[in-house]
């Protein structure tokens, strides 16, 4: 006989060797359901993990909905059912998303027209999704779920947010780390029995609010610690401090995936309420802010890299990246020892 146990000692497998290689292999494939944003997708080997727990942590207005919804709309265009608890926002407000999809101005849309409507209704026909509000808790909302994609049907189950939606174990008495830590235990429940992959926001903790080198983004979420440890994919999602358009996505943890602390760039185009990824963010906006910051000093500064870095008031892990690549191509000289830098393009 051969034991396998969970960490809390409770049996995983009970039995021999063959029995337990049997108990493997009716796990079947892993499986993933892509996001379409390319490089969280290659470092993922494929997206998120159907089965496992996904949770994107950001500050307010960081666009952690609007992720959301063009995730649903691009899962759905797919015929990928998606199912979704929705707090923050009504599944109203959730559908009117489509609206500035579709170009419709968000005046426009508030009012609600019967032409708005019946488009956003037939661009959405016959696509597999489910919204639900905030009257159903957790266990309430997967009993719906599984009576619209019955099982072994896999869908994706987005909660928005981790620390306003409930499940049936909060009481009243509940502080809100503890009422966190319930909803973890109820999506982490859901996931694995239905192998669902669930995709929730989270409010990020003040101390994330701001990048800082010693803060790890793996404790950014708000109220309670034990998400990093139910997360098996974790993004934190930032406004550039330069270009309110463009939203930094830090993924510290990602599990069964190519490497941790992948990064990637989405420019969130205000109008349509949609995240496109896109490369190397500000390049030219740096380039002109440098170039600029140097013509009017008659090409030269004094200070070091962090002077500089400050007086520039350029995100600090993009200002090495752009300074460096303008060194090599010689377009910058840094003089360690008097702390001169030099501008040589004209």
């Amino acid at each position: 006989m051969s034991n396998v146990f969970n960490l809390d000692g409770t049996p995983l497998f009970i039995g021999n060797i063959d029995e337990i290689k049997k108990m493997l292999v009716r796990q079947g494939e892993t499986m993933r359901v892509p996001t379409g944003w390319r490089t969280f997708d290659d470092a993922s080997n494929g997206g998120f993990i159907y089965g496992q727990c996904t949770f994107i942590c950001g500050a307010p207005n960081a666009g952690k909905t609007a992720m959301l919804a063009c995730l649903t709309d691009y899962w759905s265009q797919r015929g990928i059912p998606v199912c979704a608890l929705l707090v923050d926002e009504s599944p109203d407000e959730f559908y009117m998303r489509w609206g500035t999809m579709l170009g419709y101005t968000m005046e426009e849309c508030d009012k609600r027209s019967l032409e708005i409507l019946y488009h956003i209704a037939d661009h959405l026909k016959g696509r597999p999704i489910y919204l639900l509000d905030r009257l159903h808790t957790i266990e309430q909302a997967v009993d719906k779920f599984i009576t619209m994609f019955p099982p072994p049907i896999q869908l994706v189950m987005i909660s928005d947010s981790l620390q306003r939606i409930r499940c049936d174990a909060i009481t009243s008495k509940d502080a809100d780390k503890d009422k966190v830590a319930k909803n973890l235990n109820a999506l982490e429940k859901a996931s694995k029995s239905y192998k669902w992959a669930t995709v929730t926001t989270s409010e990020m903790s003040r101390s994330g609010y701001l990048e800082k080198e010693e803060f790890n983004d793996m404790s950014a979420g708000k109220h309670n610690g034990d998400i990093e440890y139910v997360a098996k994919a974790q993004l934190v999602v930032r406004c550039d401090k330069n270009d309110d358009t463009v939203r930094k996505v830090t993924v510290p943890k990602l599990k069964r995936g190519k490497k941790d602390h992948t990064e990637f760039y989405l420019r969130f185009d205000r109008s349509m309420h949609t995240l496109t990824e896109i490369d190397q963010p500000n390049v030219q906006t740096d380039y002109s802010r440098i170039k600029n910051f140097f013509s009017s000093r008659g090409l030269k500064y004094y200070g070091n890299k962090n002077d500089l870095q400050s007086a520039l008031a350029i995100d600090r892990s993009r200002f090495f990246k752009v300074i460096n690549v303008m060194i090599e191509e010689n377009k910058l000289s840094y003089f360690k020892s008097n702390n001169e830098w030099v501008w040589h393009e004209k």
